[in-house]
């Protein structure tokens, strides 16, 4: 797949700060070792209307996109995928804090258990 990374561009701007600039394989940092597509990194740009605001954007999706791969591979994996998703987590947080925007991190299939309720499953924004 190609993708772009000149630095004239903010895609290619964009990729170069979340290290998603090497198209090798398996050197991407999706769970898989993917890049991002070009019109993915787009859409957060579209969005944001910055670099660093699609930065923040991408470290939230990233975070997601490794607690998802970590609960269908737990056990089956050496590496820590909830570790990462947390780091991502960490990261868009500090990068809201600098250049604003609201935090989209979500915590999805949290299992809230009290003395009131059964098990049930809750999705946190």
């Amino acid at each position: 797949m190609s993708i772009t990374t000149s630095l004239t561009t903010d895609l290619g701007k964009l990729r170069l700060e979340l290290a998603d600039d090497n198209a090798a394989a398996s050197l991407g940092v999706l769970p898989d070792g993917g890049n991002y597509t070009d019109a993915q990194l787009q859409v957060f740009l579209d969005r944001e209307g910055s670099v660093m605001g699609a930065l923040a954007a991408a470290c939230e999706n990233l975070h997601m996109r490794y607690l998802l791969d970590a609960n269908q591979n737990e056990g089956q994996r050496r590496d820590d995928g909830k570790g990462t998703a947390l780091r991502y987590a960490s990261q868009a947080r500090q990068l809201r804090r600098q250049y604003g925007g609201p935090a989209r991190v979500y915590a999805g299939g949290v299992i809230r258990q009290d003395a009131y309720s059964e098990d049930a499953p809750t999705d946190v924004a």
